[in-house]
């Protein structure tokens, strides 16, 4: 099985949308497909987000952004 962490980065307007997203994956264990090189033409997995650390905020000119770890585990490839 392989397994990915990332650190993701929540700005702009939409970072309480991003966090509440990935929230979401990890309660209801959804299945996501996660392409590691970003190219749709190369091999891709079926992932699941198996931990997420707690965030991380600070206000940037009136906007609240912040950051996170996550780790995905390989389900199945395509």
């Amino acid at each position: 099985i392989s397994s990915w962490t990332m650190d993701i980065l929540a700005n702009d307007d939409k970072a309480q949308e991003t966090f509440d997203d990935f929230e979401t994956l990890l309660d209801t264990v959804t299945l996501v497909p996660f392409i590691p090189s970003g190219d749709p033409a190369k091999s891709s997995f079926n992932v699941k987000l198996t931990w997420m650390s707690s965030r991380s905020w600070w206000e940037e000119q009136g906007t609240r952004e912040g950051f996170f770890k996550i780790v995905l585990e390989e389900i199945s490839k395509d």
